[in-house]
């Protein structure tokens, strides 16, 4: 499953928008969504960020999320989803 985690803009006016790939209620990695929208997210995971709930979040726990999670490039490189390699 993929959250959509939403955040205020930054000072600048810039969204803080993140895809967050969830195992069991937990996060696993994530994807910060900048001006690319859902196509942030590895292929393999993409049609689920399309559907992703929306959620708020503090400016805080996005930040918090993109400096402790994983964004890896592709969805094989997620821990535990080696096979879609």
């Amino acid at each position: 499953m993929i959250l959509h985690y939403c955040a205020k803009n930054d000072v600048n006016g810039n969204p803080q928008r993140a895809y967050v790939l969830m195992n069991e209620d937990a996060p696993v990695a994530v994807w910060d969504e900048g001006y690319y929208g859902y196509d942030a997210v590895p292929g393999d995971f993409r049609s689920m960020a399309r559907d992703a709930e929306r959620q708020e979040i503090s400016t805080r726990g996005y930040k918090k999320l993109l400096r402790e999670l994983p964004s890896p490039e592709y969805a094989h490189q997620v821990k535990g989803y080696a096979h879609l390699r």
